[in-house]
């Protein structure tokens, strides 16, 4: 399947654009359903509500959450970058169903992996270097 790739930008997010963030990350595990893959956590389960907006809130105050932009100004996707140990790596990338496979994903992934080598840590966590490679 041939989809069209999309220019997008790469914009900084803020705590002020969390509820927009816990939208696109709602979007995106929509596509679970479709592969009748079934997550049997409440809603209001802490590991959705609290920690992971925790998580990226501190991200956006840290200045590493960032949203991709389409042409028409809609954000369509996030990626935040946290550190566990001192050592940096990504802690979620979601992108709305509608902008998936055109080109969102991989520019938030290629910001990620230039966050991590910004920071001033003594090596980017396994994963992150595993993409750096790919």
């Amino acid at each position: 399947m041939h989809t069209r790739n999309v220019n997008y930008a790469v914009q900084l997010a803020t705590l002020d654009d969390m509820p927009e963030i816990v939208q696109i990350d709602d979007d995106s595990t929509t596509l679970y359903a479709t592969a009748d893959v079934v997550i049997a956590l409440a809603p209001d389960h802490p590991f959705f509500t609290i920690d992971e907006q925790r998580r990226w809130a501190r991200s956006a105050s840290l200045g590493r959450l960032f949203m991709a932009v389409d042409e028409r100004g809609q954000r369509v996707g996030f990626a935040a970058v946290d550190l566990v140990d001192g050592e940096p790596y990504l802690d979620q990338l979601s992108v709305r169903r509608q902008a998936m496979r055109k080109g969102a994903g991989r520019l938030l992934l290629r910001q990620a992996i230039a966050c991590v080598a910004s920071l001033e840590t003594p090596s980017p966590t396994h994963a992150l270097e595993a993409w750096r490679r790919g």
